[in-house]
Parts: structure tokens; C-alpha cells; sequence
């Protein structure tokens, strides 16, 4: 299983540059939205289908240029603290 960075922690040591959402906004997150996760390489998209508590699948939304972790449409799953960003657009 690949790891994907906790935002959350990554937010208490950079809270200047690291920004992540509240849970409420992490509790709204629904089928077929985008969440921004990081690979410790690389930062992509993840478009949503299926949420179970703080579980969400989804499939890799961006072509990964310098990671060889995921691909373009990648099966992933993830927890709601890999979550640093949320309704990113321009999605391929």
C-alpha cells in the first residue's frame, strides 16, 4: 500500500503554508468530487466514488508526471486526513 502524507499533520508543522479543510468541509465531501491529495511526491486529484466514514475511493484524476506511485485513473483509497484540498477543477 502506497502512503499517502497526513494533512493534518502536515498542517501543524507548516500552518503557513499547508492549508487543509475543517471537517465540516471534510464531512461534505461527496460522490463524484475532487480532493487533492500528495504522494510525498507529487500532489494530484482524486475524483470520489465511494465514501465509508473516513475511507474514500476514488480514481486518480491527473496525469502524474514525476511519481511512478499512481497513474492517471488509478483505483486509490484514502482517509479523509490525506485531504488537503477539496473542489479542485479543470479535471481532465
Amino acid at each position: 500500500m502506497i502512503k499517502l502524507i497526513n494533512a493534518k499533520e502536515m498542517n501543524k508543522l507548516h500552518p503557513n503554508t499547508f492549508w487543509v479543510p475543517s471537517d465540516e468541509q471534510l464531512n461534505s465531501i461527496g460522490i463524484g468530487d475532487l480532493v487533492k491529495v500528495s504522494d510525498g511526491i507529487e500532489r494530484f486529484r482524486v475524483k470520489v466514488s465511494k465514501i465509508d466514514g473516513d475511507n474514500i475511493t476514488g480514481n486518480v484524476a491527473d496525469l502524474i508526471f514525476v511519481s511512478t506511485n499512481f497513474q492517471l485513473d488509478d483505483k486509490i483509497t484514502l482517509k479523509k486526513e490525506n485531504v488537503y484540498d477539496l473542489g479542485v477543477e479543470n479535471i481532465l
